[in-house]
């Protein structure tokens, strides 16, 4: 009798549905809640140090991407997410 070699994949259901869920679900939930976080939950300075590794490195600009990352990255994941769903296709 000959056994069957496991696969990951295929011990938990089809392998496809997997990186669907994952590339198209999972990873831009992720990233609203990233840019989120960063944007809302963390403090400014925070960030540019972070940033800046403790202020060893040099930002110049912090400003339009502190901008970017609190307003425009999540109304753009967003749309990505309501394409997802069919929202813009007609």
């Amino acid at each position: 009798m000959v056994e069957k070699e496991s696969n990951t994949f295929d011990d938990f259901g089809n392998s496809s549905c997997w990186a669907y869920l994952t590339s198209n679900w999972l990873l831009p939930f992720g990233g609203v809640f990233a840019v989120l976080f960063v944007g809302f939950v963390m403090k400014k300075e925070e960030v540019k140090k972070e940033l800046s590794n403790e202020d060893e490195l040099k930002i110049r600009w912090f400003s339009a991407f502190y901008f970017v990352i609190r307003y425009i990255a999540p109304i753009a994941i967003v749309l990505i997410l309501l394409n997802q769903l069919g929202v813009f296709s007609s």
